[in-house]
C-alpha cells in the first residue's frame, strides 16, 4: 500500500517520473478504458487460448514420457540426456527458428509454450516416480502382479504430487511463454500490445499490461489449486506433500 501510495504521488507531482513510469490511477484508468471497449478482453482471449491450449497439449505429451523415463531405463538413457542438454537454452533462443518453422500463427506460440513447460512437467514427474518408495514395488514384485496393476495402482498415484506440481509450475511459464512468443511473431495478443506501446513510448499501456499478466497469473493459479483439490483430497499422501 505504500508503494502504490508513493508511486500515485511521484507520478502526479513530477511530471518526468509521469512520462516514464505512469502512475497507479492512470494504469488502473487504462484497463478499465481497455476492458470497457474490448479491446483488452480480446487480446486476453487470443493470450489466453494459446497459452492453455500448448499447456494441454504439453502435459498431454510429457506425463507419460516422464513416467516411463523413470520406469523404464531405456527411455531414461534416450529422454535424460536430451532434456539435460536442451534444459539450459533459453526459451528465447527458440523463437527464431518457431518463426522459421510456423510463421506467426499459432504454431509458433504452440512450440515456445512446449518449450519453456516441458522441462518444468517433464522434472517434477520424472522425480516423483523414481522416489516412489521400493517397498511398494516390491510388494508388487512378490506377488507377481502385472505391470497394469503396478501401473495404475502404484505409480500413477505416487506420481501425482509431481503430475500436480508440473501442471501448476507449468501453466504458469506457458502463460508467460506465450506473452514472449506474442512479442516477436504476432499481430494480436497481450504480448503483442505490450510492445506495441513501448514501441509508441506509452509507459502507462505497458505497466497495465504487466499488471493484467500478473493478474492472470496469479488468477489462473487460483483456479488450477481449487480444481485440483478434489483430486488431492482422494490422494492424502501427494495431498500432504503438495501442501
Amino acid at each position: 500500500m505504500l508503494l502504490l501510495i508513493g508511486w500515485q504521488a511521484a507520478g502526479a507531482a513530477d511530471p518526468v517520473v509521469r512520462g516514464v513510469i505512469s502512475s497507479p490511477l492512470d494504469v488502473a484508468l487504462a484497463l478499465a478504458k481497455g476492458v470497457a471497449d474490448g479491446s483488452v478482453l480480446a487480446d486476453l482471449s487470443i493470450s489466453l487460448q494459446r497459452a492453455l491450449l500448448g499447456w494441454a497439449l504439453t502435459l498431454l505429451i510429457t506425463v507419460p514420457l516422464a513416467i516411463a523415463a523413470g520406469r523404464l531405463r531405456l527411455f531414461s538413457r534416450m529422454l535424460v540426456p536430451v532434456v539435460d542438454l536442451l534444459r539450459p537454452i533459453s526459451p528465447i533462443a527458440w523463437i527464431p527458428l518457431a518463426v522459421l518453422w510456423f510463421g506467426i500463427g499459432l504454431g509458433s506460440k504452440l512450440l515456445i509454450v512446449f518449450v519453456v513447460t516441458f522441462f518444468v512437467i517433464f522434472l517434477n514427474v520424472y522425480d516423483a516416480v523414481i522416489h516412489i518408495p521400493p517397498v511398494f514395488l516390491n510388494v508388487c514384485r512378490t506377488f507377481t502382479l502385472s505391470r497394469w496393476f503396478l501401473l495404475s495402482n502404484v505409480v500413477l498415484p505416487a506420481s501425482l504430487r509431481g503430475v500436480v506440481l508440473g501442471a501448476q509450475y507449468g501453466l504458469s511459464t506457458a502463460w508467460g511463454g506465450v506473452i514472449v512468443a506474442e512479442m516477436v511473431g504476432a499481430n494480436h495478443g497481450v504480448g503483442y500490445q505490450m510492445l506495441a506501446s513501448a514501441n509508441q513510448f506509452d509507459p502507462t499501456g505497458v505497466i497495465s499490461y504487466m499488471v493484467l499478466i500478473g493478474l492472470v497469473g496469479m488468477t489462473l493459479n487460483s483456479l488450477f489449486l481449487l480444481a485440483c483439490r478434489r483430486v488431492l483430497l482422494k490422494f492424502p499422501e501427494a495431498s500432504a506433500s503438495h501442501g
